[in-house]
């Protein structure tokens, strides 16, 4: 088991590294800037580790085996993250366009993805550009542009 809780902390430290070196428009590539990539991941991994050993603590706290506490601190901390990501996104277009399970879908994701760390995930469909574009068809592709995304927070 611990060898699991190892490889899962491993693997969560090297996506995010990943993550925000495709943030940074591959600046931060493995091959371009290994020491700076290798000091980001290991930024990372003991992020996590505090992370998780802060959760460990808090849930010690109110006695061993008692999980519910944690896990509503942890939805409280989702809600408040989904009210701060609508008000700090665009996925509020989605909301006003009617596709309520794009909203919902990234507004919940980007509110469990801080747990821990603060993210803005977007995830991005390719737009389908036809030959003929209406107001809301433009108005979409604006807002979901593909390609590389800068958070609103950098």
């Amino acid at each position: 088991q611990l060898i699991s809780i190892g490889t899962s902390m491993v693997s969560l430290a090297w996506c995010y590294s990943e993550y925000h070196s495709v943030r940074k428009n591959m600046l931060l590539d493995i091959t371009v800037s290994p020491c700076s990539r290798v000091t980001m991941f290991l930024y990372m991994l003991m992020q996590i580790i505090a992370r998780l050993l802060a959760f460990q603590l808090f849930a010690l706290y109110w006695g061993p085996g008692q999980l519910y506490p944690l896990i509503v601190f942890v939805v409280i901390h989702m809600f408040l993250s989904c009210i701060l990501h609508v008000f700090f996104s665009e996925d509020l277009f989605y909301f006003r366009k009617g596709r309520y399970l794009k909203f919902f879908h990234n507004t919940l994701m980007n509110a469990f993805a801080t747990i821990y760390f603060h993210n803005y995930l977007r995830m991005d469909e390719m737009p389908r550009i036809g030959k003929t574009l209406d107001v809301d068809v433009r108005e979409e592709i604006d807002a979901q542009t593909p390609g590389l995304h800068i958070s609103t927070f950098v």
